[in-house]
């Protein structure tokens, strides 16, 4: 089985970016919802490998003016890009705590009236997805 495009998040609760590439069966995806903002307290641990209710981090459903944003994350330069409107509105490495900082920032200011706490960046540990494998489809 071929999939001629998919799309993948690298930021939980925002846009995705649409991978043109042809993808064939046990590919992974890398930077699948590799970071997230989380929305406020939450026992999220960066550093422990559990799951926590997307309530906890920014998400479309709870926070609609996500809606207005597009995203995109380059690999090659691991920069983060949100727009409004075609406009580019904030940009950085979310790796890079500097710029991590400035992406969250903007995040405190964009969803001020829809937030539930302080917003905090996150880098999350495991950020790949692998396309699985069917006994009954050949690549």
């Amino acid at each position: 089985m071929k999939i001629e495009e998919i799309n993948r998040y690298p930021v939980k609760g925002l846009s995705a970016d649409s991978l043109k590439k042809p993808i064939k069966t046990g590919a992974q995806i890398n930077r699948d919802r590799a970071f997230a903002i989380e929305n406020g307290g939450s026992p999220f641990n960066p550093n422990m490998h559990a799951h926590l209710p997307k309530i906890y981090f920014l998400m479309l459903m709870k926070q609609e003016c996500l809606a207005a944003l597009t995203s995109r994350f380059d690999d090659n330069s691991r920069i983060l890009t949100i727009e409004f409107e075609g406009e580019t509105v904030a940009r950085g490495n979310p790796i890079v705590e500097a710029d991590r900082k400035a992406l969250e920032m903007f995040s405190e200011n964009y969803c001020n009236k829809e937030k539930c706490g302080d917003l905090k960046f996150y880098m999350l540990p495991v950020t790949c997805f692998q396309i699985p494998e069917y006994p009954h489809c050949r690549s």
